[in-house]
């Protein structure tokens, strides 16, 4: 802002002219009083300002406040001095304007800040030069004093009373407008002002105050005080000193971590001052910064902020200064080679056109619409980006990525990410770009969006960019390599990911190693973190994937000096279940890469300290981490795998196992004998035998040696582990030893897994049972030994279970004891109940002792049904002898109390035990079953949010479903209650029916049966949730993972919970086969039995015509789609079965649903196909199709081209003894729809009509021939005309439909199910491949696969392709290319003040305007006499948008009017705005003629001009009239001109609103816009 330096009197009387007048006018009045003169008069009222709380004038002076009072006073005394020279005595005293200068501070005047600074000026202008010169430096060194006060304590004092710091600027502003304006430049040269040109006081406080977190006063000081030290012939190094600071507070921050809004705040506060269009001889401040690479940077980071206010602060500042750069290029140099900016003047047009179109990009991405962004992305990729890698410096490419990334259009996301990812990084490795922070945050936050992961086609296209990108950091510099390998996992670690998102960038990120091994000790310490809090959220699939890539980048980063015992404790965090189990292949990765660095004396090591932190805990310090058992188990196997360790012969190895073991094992041997022994190493043996039992089931070959030597080194210790056994047996009481009860029983489980040792623990075992037997005898109360003596007995009875034990004694002996003591507990009635637990008097009763004291009563209670369970299954109990010994409803009761009151695991046991009985319990009362029943089901639902509701849901479904009780009569309407229960429940938990199904399909066995379940098998067959975007995303990519078999996935069974449906429309099929092949059997021997099929038929057509009732429109891969296409597959096969009656009925309704309904492709062609096919098989209803033909062309003539194709495939199906006869018929049927008036139907009709006729001729059907040739000779002529009707034509005929498809041939369940749906656009987990159904028993009814594979390389046509997603494609493009693309109008306002946090009050920014627009003319706009708020506040916004120098009002209160700001929109604080009454419009009329302008009126007169005739003088006053009364008669006379905008309707008058933007905007293009084009 550069201010030029006026006379005195044209600054005062041009800014003040209106008190001006009033001052004048007072003087006369106070002429006319007594005989005092006026002076005298004037200086006594100042006298009694100064010493009054209140103006004694209030009521002279129209109702002022002191301030106004005193303005007016001295503005009188102003004109009363006739000197109009330098003054040579001052007007007022020292003391005066010291007084002045206390009243302004002291009094400030908060509604009206612009009188406190008028008064300080005029109080200024009234000192000659001497006394100017000693007030000035006195008042800059207080204000000096107050302000540093100010930033060190935060108060600002003034004459020991505290005073806002805005007051105090406004005093310093006014000293420093007084200075620039003095028309003398002495005074300017004092050495008394040399406190200006301090750096070390007075500039630096203006810098703190630049950067003080007041908005307000930031801004103040910002925009006002430091142009004002521009106009200073006193070198002032304000702005060196500000971007020194701003340099320090920059210091290279990185993308994540910037908050600095003042650095940007500050530089778009002074862009004007810094980078001014016109470069005067002292201002270099600019040249400085464009040469300074910190400047671009700042730019260049601030454009890819999230920050809206940031990203437009930045492209002000870039437009700025680019702009500043261009007109500059002579001074700045032929060119400039910075790091973020290549500039060179003989390119300047071309480098300012790729500006131009960055910029277009960057305001683009400020858009919502995706229309709006298409096509200028299209063009950024094909030409602007390549341009800036070239020619400027690609690191700008950066903030267009980053804008694309935060857009909330996913289709530009993942647009801008697909071209980020086609990059190469080594154009962005700037030391001041930082392009690792660059990939670690924004885009890795990026990609956590599971949406950028869609599967197109046949492949994830995300995937292998990725993997490009990540590999491409080896290429990198050292440092930014080093840096992104070695946060990539606390980066990842702290995001919450969605599956499908972690899943590809874990995968991509262990898909190549790396050389300088990055990872470390405390790298392993977050992936453990991972580990256990970032992904045990997911589900096992994805769990497991994500594990194994984690394994797959711990040895390509991790540096091989990292301790065994890191090692060891990560590698027991993984799960062996999911991803880390011995003999798979990330085991096998493992074991290779230890083998690269680890030797047997390391590995010795290893085991050695370990096992004496379990000897002795204390030595874990000397190893910094204590590992557990599991960790040291799973280590030592790969170690022994890696051949670090075990080598040699298998005897050697055993020796060298129990050698290294034996600082552990010895401790068990021969327990019996040693008292002494703690029991936590006795722990640490079964735990770290167990371990090594189950870590090393899994072999890794099929000889496998280590195995072998654990397991016989284990069974020479079994019985030294059942002593151990026994011993805590005894020992247990204190309720923290629940868990080792718990890993006790684990162990029990897993050594009894192994053959070999099988029964040599059950003979050493026989005392420990002995043990569990007394204890549970001779305890009455529940406690710790008895819980863990019934955990043994469970034990016991599980292993009933394996037929390969039923032969050994062991097992009769406790068998029978076993069952004496279960019926003890049912006939007394203890099986359900509970007991409280007495522990030790050392238990201290808190929370967690009270959860584990809940659980052991709830697992005390379960282990009794488990018993009884085993007991039941291997014959132990009879079941009738169960219910004998108590009566069935006191046993059903137990059975709902224990379920009720013993915790959701009692589920499980109970339900198997009621599935063995519930026949039983049905013939003694089916009420008392079904009530069982119900409570089970409730009991099953509450935890339906839990893994156990599966297990739970498993066993409900095989105890409600049994083939025995199904059959019975009475309990058939429950059974079918319940499956509708499931079928709904699978409607949003698909896995749910899949198992109720799968259930059925073994369960029931007799097809009969399924007479009265036909309803179950229909829901089967058209079951199908429609998955939602993000579960279609999450089904997709569990397919993905799955289809790399155990690399990704170890356990076999698991499997997406989405991917139901095909399994169970594959089981429903297999249902139906059998079913049809019954009733096709029954029909050809003419068997009396019930036609299932029929009934299924039926009762599938119903429900699609249930469906139709609901819904009659719907869309493509919707519900009611699916379920249609669904319902007419299985109607496909059915038809094999039906009689030619049930077809009769079925084809009727055909014929109706094609009349009535405008289907999808895929159910189209299928209802077709059904038809067709029942009329080849039954010639006696071919004549009811040509009456329907007819029919239909009544009913809905659109319909006609499926009964088109109906007759061409039915021509195409006959045996050539019936063909030429039907052909014939159907030509005289077919041919007048040849001329239908729907075009589709027409065109069906011409295709149908020549495929016949090349049948014709190539079977040489001569009689048809001859009687149709006519009819296909005018059909072909008029065809050959070409045209839009010729293109169509061919491409029907070329369509699979009509060229490859037979009705016959093409019969298989690969066409039914997977090319139909295919060629039909159906979503692709419709597809079912023929290998889905190698399983299913077809019974030589239908193919499998078809013959060719003509059918399966065909594509869809395209009528049946669908609407294209919103989807982004570069286009390729050669040279330069103009596009013409929606833009928005982007302010380039001053800083933009608003969003800064505002600056300045309205009334200053009024008093701104005025002082640099209003002298230099352009547009004043009078609406003093317009009244109504939405006008007036709709002409705010018209001015502001058109640049009008000022807008007059009739009153400044209308501002705060709610109805003018809706209209305004914030215009008011951009426009200069002031206040002239009504009934003073005459005078102020007056006074601004006298100052040049023109009046102009918008009032229709007598002698009015017309708009378009009229030129507009550029200084010119715009009065608007009222909206009923237009311009007063009185005011008339003060207009130069009446002009008027010329009408054409009736309507009398425009809104004053309108006409005034008519005006507005005529003398903006007259002048400024004519201007700007010359």
């Amino acid at each position: 802002m550069v201010f030029e330096v006026p006379k005195m009197t044209e600054v005062l009387r041009e800014r003040l002219a209106v008190e001006f007048t009033y001052a004048n006018h007072f003087i006369k009045l106070l002429s006319l009083s007594g005989n005092v003169t006026v002076m005298e008069r004037v200086n006594g009222l100042i006298d009694d300002i100064f010493h009054s709380e209140s103006s004694c004038v209030t009521s002279v002076l129209l109702g002022s406040s002191r301030l106004q009072s005193l303005r007016l006073l001295l503005l009188m005394k102003f004109e009363l001095v006739e000197d109009t020279g330098p003054l040579k005595t001052s007007i007022i005293s020292l003391q005066t304007c010291k007084q002045t200068v206390d009243l302004c501070l002291l009094d400030f005047d908060n509604s009206c800040p612009a009188v406190n600074s008028d008064v300080l000026e005029i109080n200024l202008w009234m000192l000659n030069e001497n006394d100017f010169i000693d007030i000035v430096t006195g008042l800059l060194k207080t204000c000096q004093e107050c302000l540093g006060h100010f930033l060190l304590s935060g108060v600002c004092s003034y004459e020991g009373s505290v005073v806002s710091p805005v007051n105090i600027l406004n005093l310093v502003e006014s000293i420093l407008i007084v200075l620039s304006e003095k028309k003398s430049l002495k005074s300017l040269s004092s050495p008394q002002l040399l406190v200006l040109n301090d750096p070390l006081n007075f500039g630096t406080i203006f810098v703190d105050l630049a950067f003080n977190d007041n908005n307000s006063l930031s801004s103040h000081t910002l925009l006002k005080i430091y142009p004002r030290f521009s106009c200073l012939p006193v070198k002032v190094p304000l702005l060196d000193d500000l971007w020194s600071r701003i340099k320090r507070e920059w210091k290279g921050l990185k993308w994540n971590e910037f908050k600095c809004h003042q650095i940007y705040s500050i530089l778009c506060s002074l862009v004007n001052y810094l980078f001014p269009p016109k470069l005067k001889e002292d201002q270099e401040n600019g040249i400085v910064l464009v040469k300074d690479n910190v400047l671009w940077e700042v730019i260049f980071y601030g454009l890819g902020q999230e920050d809206p206010l940031i990203r437009k602060q930045s492209r002000l500042l870039l437009r700025k200064a680019l702009d500043f750069v261009k007109l500059n290029s002579e001074q700045i140099g032929m060119s400039l080679n910075l790091e973020l900016l290549s500039w060179h003047s003989y390119a300047t047009n071309d480098l300012m056109k790729v500006w131009s179109e960055y910029f277009l990009v960057l305001e683009a991405l400020e858009e919502k619409q995706t229309h709006l962004i298409e096509p200028i992305l299209k063009n950024y990729e094909n030409s602007t980006s390549p341009k800036f890698s070239a020619s400027i410096s690609a690191a700008w490419n950066l903030p267009v990525y980053l804008g694309m990334f935060n857009h909330d259009s996913n289709s530009i996301v993942k647009w801008g990410l697909r071209l980020f990812l086609t990059q190469d990084l080594k154009f962005y490795s700037l030391p001041s770009v930082n392009v690792d922070y660059f990939i670690l945050y924004p885009v890795i936050e990026t990609l956590n969006n599971n949406y950028l992961f869609v599967k197109q086609e046949s492949d994830f296209d995300i995937e292998c960019g990725l993997q490009k990108l990540f590999s491409s950091f080896e290429s990198m510099p050292q440092k930014i390599r080093h840096n992104f390998y070695s946060l990539i996992l606390s980066r990842m670690c702290s995001i919450n990911w969605g599956p499908t998102s972690l899943f590809f960038v874990m995968r991509s990120l262990s898909s190549f190693t790396v050389e300088d091994k990055p990872w470390n000790n405390s790298s392993l310490a977050t992936m453990k973190l991972f580990l256990t809090n970032t992904i045990h959220t997911h589900s096992p699939l994805i769990r497991g994937a994500v594990q194994s890539c984690l394994l797959a980048m711990m040895v390509n980063f991790l540096d091989k000096n990292t301790s065994l015992f890191f090692l060891a404790d990560i590698f027991g965090v993984f799960c062996s279940n999911e991803a880390f189990r011995r003999g798979s292949e990330s085991w096998y990765l493992v074991v290779n890469w230890l083998k690269t660095f680890i030797n047997k004396e390391k590995a010795s090591n290893f085991v050695s300290c370990s096992l004496s932190q379990f000897v002795d805990p204390s030595s874990a310090a000397n190893t910094g981490i204590c590992i557990n058992a599991k960790a040291f188990t799973r280590m030592c196997l790969l170690l022994f795998d890696a051949s670090c360790l075990l080598d040699g012969l298998e005897a050697h190895q055993a020796k060298e196992f129990c050698q290294l073991m034996d600082p552990l094992f010895r401790f068990c041997v021969k327990i019996s004998l040693r008292p002494l022994v703690p029991n936590s190493v006795i722990d640490c043996n079964i735990q770290v035998l167990s371990n090594f039992i189950e870590e090393c089931s899994s072999p890794s070959s099929s000889n496998d040696v280590t195995k072998r030597v654990i397991l016989n080194v284990t069974s020479s210790l079994l019985e030294d582990v059942v002593c151990c056994y026994r011993r805590r047996l005894f020992s247990v009481g204190h309720v923290d030893d629940y868990s080792i009860v718990q890993s006790y029983t684990q162990a029990l489980y897993v050594i009894s897994k192994e053959e070999k040792l099988i029964p040599y623990f059950l003979k050493a075992s026989e005392s420990l049972v002995d043990d569990a037997f007394l204890i549970i005898d001779s305890q009455k109360e529940l406690n710790l030994k008895k819980y863990f003596s019934m955990k043994v007995l469970s034990w016991l009875a599980s292993l009933f279970l394996d037929p390969c034990l039923h032969g050994i004694p062991y097992f009769k002996k406790y068998k029978s004891k076993l069952s004496e003591y279960m019926v003890n507990k049912i006939c007394s009635g203890d099986i359900s109940r509970t007991y409280n637990v007495v522990t030790s008097s050392e238990s201290s009763c808190t929370r967690g002792h009270h959860t584990f004291q809940a659980l052991i009563k709830s697992e005390y209670l379960q282990l009794h049904w488990t018993m009884l369970q085993s007991l039941l299954q291997v014959g132990g109990l009879a079941k009738e002898s169960v219910l004998s010994m108590r009566k069935v409803k006191s046993f059903v009761s137990d059975a709902m109390e224990s379920v009720e009151t013993g915790g959701r695991e009692i589920l499980s046991p109970v339900m198997s035990v009621l599935k063995i009985l519930l026949p039983e319990i049905i013939d003694e009362s089916l009420d008392l079953a079904l009530e069982c029943c119900s409570v089970c089901w409730k009991a099953t639902f509450e935890h339906k949010k839990s893994d156990y509701f599966w297990v739970a849901i498993e066993k409900f479904i095989k105890m409600m479903f049994q083939e025995k009780i199904m059959s019975v009569p009475n309990y058939k309407k429950h059974a079918l209650k319940y499956s509708q229960d499931i079928y709904i429940h699978g409607q949003t938990v698909g896995r749910i029916f899949q198992m109720f199904v799968t259930h059925l399909s073994k369960e029931i066995r007799s097809p009969v049966l399924w007479m009265s379940y036909y309803t179950v098998l229909v829901d089967a067959l058209v079951f199908g949730p429609v998955l939602r975007k993000d579960q279609k995303i999450y089904k997709d990519t569990c397919e993905y993972i799955l289809s790399f078999g155990p690399k990704y996935c170890l356990n076999s069974s698991l499997a997406c919970e989405l991917s139901c449906s095909t399994n169970v429309h594959v089981k429903a099929v297999t249902i139906l086969m059998n079913i049809v092949k019954i009733d096709l059997d029954a029909l050809e021997f003419k068997l009396s039995s019930q036609n299932i099929s029929g009934e299924v038929a039926d009762h599938l057509w119903r429900n699609i015509l249930q469906t139709t009732k609901e819904k009659s429109r719907y869309y493509g891969n919707s519900h009611v789609h699916r379920l249609k296409q669904r319902a007419m597959q299985s109607l496909l096969l059915l038809e094999l079965s039906l009689s030619e009656e049930q077809c009769g009925q079925l084809m009727d309704s055909l014929c109706d649903s094609l009349q009535v309904e405008s289907h999808q492709p895929s159910v189209k062609y299928l209802q077709e196909w059904l038809l067709v096919r029942i009329l080849v098989h039954y010639p006696n209803l071919r004549q009811r199709m040509w009456t329907m033909f007819q029919q239909a062309g009544v009913k809905r003539p659109g319909c006609m081209s499926s009964f088109l194709c109906v007759a061409f495939h039915l021509s195409m199906a006959l045996p050539q003894s019936e063909q030429e006869e039907f052909i014939g018929r159907c030509i005289m049927y077919i041919h007048p729809w040849c001329m239908a008036q729907q075009f589709i139907v027409r065109l069906f009709a011409q295709v149908v009509l020549q495929k016949l006729w090349e049948v014709i001729v190539k079977e040489n059907y001569e009689k048809t021939l001859n009687k149709f040739k006519v009819v296909f000779e005018c059909v072909n002529s008029s065809l050959e005309q070409g045209g839009n009707t010729q293109r169509n034509l061919l491409k029907l005929k070329e369509s699979f439909y009509f060229k490859i498809f037979h009705p016959l041939d093409h019969f298989s369940m690969e066409t039914i199910f997977y090319d139909i749906p295919r060629l039909g656009n159906v979503s692709d987990d419709e597809w079912i491949p023929p290998s889905e159904f190698e399983s299913v028993e077809l019974h030589s009814l239908i193919r499998l696969k078809n013959k060719d594979e003509t059918l399966r390389q065909s594509n869809a046509g395209d009528w049946a392709q669908k609407a294209s997603v919103c989807r982004i494609e570069s286009v390729p493009t050669d040279g330069e290319v103009s596009i013409n693309v929606q833009k928005k109008i982007m302010p380039w306002k001053v800083g933009d003040l608003e969003d800064i946090g505002c600056l300045l009050d309205d009334m200053e920014r009024g008093k701104e305007r005025g002082r640099r627009g209003k002298g230099s003319g352009g547009l004043v706009v009078v609406a003093s006499l317009v009244d109504r708020m939405p006008n007036l506040g709709g002409l705010c916004r018209t001015c502001e948008a058109f640049g009008v120098t000022e807008y007059v009002l009739g009153s400044l209160k209308n501002i705060e009017d709610p109805q003018f700001q809706n209209l305004s929109v914030s215009a008011e604080r951009w426009i200069s705005i002031s206040e002239v009454k009504p009934f003073m419009l005459g005078q102020y009329l007056t006074s601004m003629k006298e100052k040049g302008f023109s009046i102009v009126g918008a009032e229709q007169t007598s002698s009015s001009v017309k708009l378009d005739c009229f030129k507009f003088p550029e200084k010119s006053v715009l009065l608007l009239g009222n909206e009923k009364e237009g311009i007063p008669a009185d005011i008339l006379p003060h207009l130069d001109v009446c002009v008027e905008v010329p009408q054409e309707g009736l309507i009398r008058s425009l809104n004053v609103h309108v006409t005034g933007a008519l005006f507005i905007w005529e003398h903006l293009r007259q002048h400024q816009l004519n201007r700007s084009s010359s």
